[in-house]
């Protein structure tokens, strides 16, 4: 019979000493855990207050910066000149109707770029206040009103005080909810407007700029921490709740209910004093901090009251969750004392490491005496392993019987393997001998391929340049029968023809030696290599009217392979003057501008010819892939420009850039 158990020995010595300390520590801990949280609490709010209110602060002021430079901008200033020039901007020779859709287009990215902008108008200065352009956010989307839906605003008081302010000035409105046609729209947005005049360069009115900000989505980190017992709220001047955790005290004057800060808090002057900025109020079941922000820093009357509020209910939770952290240290420090307990308990094992040196030497296979005179466990664990092992002298001898017999079937089954490898040895080798001939034929074709798609890119190359020679003889030609052939005529055209020919023997050299790993690069002109692309599509370009440009930085130098490039500067002039055939532009041309960075020379090649179609541009630099099947291309030209291009460590992209196409091709600058 077990008197007093090793389990109960070890239990009673680790927990009444972790239980001792447990107890003790927890007394200590709950009376000064609450007088900290009492201390802290006011401390804490006023931080979170300042923070918050430091990132209003930089929002308001970010709103102001806004509306002024897009009210200096290029697209609002071309829009004014074009208004007061009956519809034209002979400034930028550009009309009306495109500065319109130029200020949308950056109403639009302003909005895009502040998710709390949901509103973007432009208010004509006549009687009416006539709305002339306007963006609103539906739905997420960036949608603009058509004009048969754009409304009148000139009794509004924000208009009004928009029309008397001075060229610079911004009028910031008090917060109220949104109303369009003289009704509160729903759901309830509360908004303020930003506002500033437009004036011309002759000092001229022309409309106000207005930007409506959507209140609950400037806010919306404040609006994601509320809960029932702490909560950040906001209010107007006048004491109005904008956001608050009890969404039926909001916007009392708009929707005709009392419910104010006023009316919740003693703030006795507060709201009538411009100097008093801060709020505190704290007693045992609530503590509540404001702080007054001004969006309008030129009026002193527009501005929120930021606060936050704790009830008792946080405090006991914070001192709830003190408490948990002074019974984990609790525990932890019951851990070390279970440890040190365990020297205790070493002692009281004394049997158990006797059992233990035993069963060591009966591993050895020594015979030993198992009897161990304890009334614990210990004590019954010796008897029961004396009478296991044995029961384990007998089962010995069977399982050596047992494994003879297994060495026997052992050796049977090596042998059968033996004989299914050699078999399977000679047919793993006539699949590799079968491999090694797919592999063969696949090389094979790898290299027609590449013949082909050699053969392939010098037909492409040489068809600009038979034609541009086929058009020069044919002028030889109309010249010797009008009687105007002269001499100096004669060698002007000789040596265009000897340029196409050498250009075309140059070409065969070029793609008989692009894949040559002993290629050398050579330092060039960038401008001079696109000259000599101009001059293989001169002819071709003049016939069809196409103006070309090129400008920039003319004397810049990059290391690399000058006749491939101009090659792909050829075949990007190609294709834009392909694009014109099927576009019919009043004036085309193809513009090319060479600019420079630290790193880079960026040649920009740019057309008015319509651009690109969204589904093919993904495509237009895959080999073979073409727009042009009814004009012979192949679909090669891009593809072998940027493999050129990448082979020089640049790159080539494209993008539709308004009325046309723009590449931009980079190699590294050679200062």
């Amino acid at each position: 019979m077990i008197k007093n158990s090793l389990a109960t020995k070890i239990a009673i010595a680790t927990f009444g000493v972790a239980f001792i300390a447990i107890i003790l520590l927890s007394l200590f801990a709950y009376d000064s855990t609450k007088q900290i949280v009492k201390e802290n609490m006011l401390e804490n709010i006023n931080r979170n207050i300042n923070s918050e209110a430091k990132v209003l602060s930089f929002r308001a002021k970010d709103i102001k910066n806004d509306i002024l430079r897009v009210s200096v901008s290029t697209e609002v200033s071309g829009l004014m000149r074009g208004w007061f020039g009956s519809g034209y901007d002979m400034q930028e020779n550009v009309s009306l109707v495109t500065w319109k859709k130029r200020t949308k287009r950056l109403f639009s990215t302003m909005m895009q770029e502040k998710d709390h902008y949901v509103q973007v108008r432009i208010i004509m200065a006549n009687s009416e206040g006539t709305e002339y352009i306007r963006l609103d956010r539906k739905n997420g989307k960036i949608v603009s009103t058509k004009q048969k839906n754009l409304q009148d605003k000139g009794q509004r008081d924000y208009v009004q005080r928009g029309f008397e302010l001075k060229d610079g000035d911004v009028y910031i409105s008090n917060t109220e909810l949104n109303k369009e046609h003289g009704s509160i729209t729903l759901p309830y947005l509360p908004v303020i407007r930003a506002i500033t005049p437009l004036v011309n360069e002759m000092g001229r009115l022309f409309a106000i700029l207005v930007i409506n900000v959507d209140v609950n989505v400037l806010n919306k980190s404040l609006i994601l921490q509320q809960n029932r017992d702490s909560n950040f709220f906001i209010a107007n001047s006048d004491g109005n709740y904008l956001i608050n955790y009890d969404n039926t005290k909001l916007f009392g004057v708009d929707l005709g209910h009392a419910n104010r800060l006023q009316n919740d808090f003693e703030l006795k002057d507060y709201l009538n004093s411009a100097e008093k900025i801060d709020f505190e109020y704290y007693d045992d079941n609530l503590a509540v901090a404001m702080k007054k922000v001004f969006y309008d820093l030129e009026n002193k009357e527009n501005y929120w009251i930021l606060g936050m509020k704790s009830s008792s209910l946080n405090i006991d939770k914070k001192i709830e969750l003190l408490r948990i952290k002074w019974v984990i240290m609790i525990f932890a420090i019951s851990f070390f004392i279970a440890l040190l307990s365990a020297f205790v308990v070493s002692k009281m094992t004394k049997h158990l490491r006797e059992l233990t040196r035993l069963a060591k030497l009966i591993g050895r296979g020594e015979n030993v005496d198992l009897n161990i005179n304890s009334n614990d466990e210990v004590g019954v664990l010796s008897h029961t392993l004396h009478t296991t092992l044995s029961r384990l002298k007998e089962s010995k001898l069977k399982l050596s019987e047992f494994a003879n017999s297994l060495e026997e079937e052992v050796a049977k089954k090596t042998k059968e393997l033996q004989e299914v490898n050699d078999s399977l040895e000679e047919m793993v080798s006539e699949q590799l001998s079968e491999v090694r001939k797919k592999d063969k034929m696949l090389i094979q074709q790898s290299r027609l391929a590449s013949m082909g798609e050699m053969i392939g890119n010098i037909a492409h190359q040489w068809r600009q340049p038979l034609n541009a020679l086929s058009i020069n003889i044919q002028n030889t030609q109309m010249m010797y029968e009008s009687g105007n052939l002269t001499a100096e005529y004669v060698e002007k055209n000789t040596q265009k023809s000897l340029f196409f020919i050498n250009k075309m023997s140059a070409t065969i050299d070029d793609f008989r030696n692009f894949f040559k790993p002993d290629k050398e690069k050579e330092l060039f002109v960038i401008s001079e290599m696109i000259k000599q692309a101009q001059m293989v599509v001169e002819e071709s370009l003049i016939s069809r009217g196409i103006s070309l440009y090129i400008k920039g930085e003319l004397d810049a130098k990059a290391n690399g392979y000058k006749s491939e490039f101009s090659q792909v500067i050829l075949n990007i002039i190609n294709n834009a003057k392909d694009a014109h055939k099927n576009n019919s532009s009043s004036e085309p041309f193809i513009k090319v501008n060479i600019k420079i960075d630290k790193e880079h020379i960026f040649v920009e090649i740019q057309d008015n010819a319509g651009g690109i179609e969204e589904d093919v541009f993904e495509k237009i630099f895959d080999p073979y892939f073409t727009t042009k099947d009814d004009d012979g291309g192949t679909g090669i030209g891009l593809y072998m420009s940027k493999v050129i291009m990448e082979k020089m460590d640049g790159e080539i992209y494209a993008e539709n850039f308004e009325d046309g196409a723009k590449f931009v091709v980079t190699i590294p600058y050679n200062s």
